[in-house]
């Protein structure tokens, strides 16, 4: 039996992919801010490990819907976005070393995957 939350209890079953938005703004606000050349794809990944902490802590075997029943958190839901997110650790480095992007514009493509993930992590959720 599946229990509905209601739209408050359902952020915390939310919170890795929230992580996961805010982890994009934030890449791009390291960009423009911090020197570093290898500070926004640190952000990127430590906001990636951050998302899979919080999805495998929040990891239940009950399943239950979100937001009055317009998302599913279930197995199949958490084991996709466990993948989504895997993925998304291979690919980041990847594209951080990858010759064909101009170095300028590399933490706006971690900004990116890190956006497409979040869609991927919300497509997975919805019922």
């Amino acid at each position: 039996m599946t229990a509905i939350l209601t739209n408050l209890d359902s952020l915390s079953a939310f919170a890795p992919a929230a992580v996961l938005a805010l982890t994009s703004i934030v890449v791009l606000v390291v960009h423009l801010t911090v020197r570093g050349r290898r500070a926004p794809i640190v952000a990127a990944l430590v906001g990636t490990i951050l998302s899979l902490a919080f999805l495998l802590r929040g990891a239940t075997a009950v399943e239950s819907s979100l937001f009055e029943g317009m998302v599913a958190d279930d197995g199949f839901a958490r084991f996709f976005q466990v993948m989504v997110l895997l993925a998304t650790l291979v690919a980041l480095p990847l594209s951080a070393e990858s010759v064909e992007i101009p170095e300028e514009d590399r933490p706006e493509l971690f900004a990116l995957l890190l956006a497409a993930s979040f869609g991927a992590m919300l497509l997975v959720l919805i019922a």
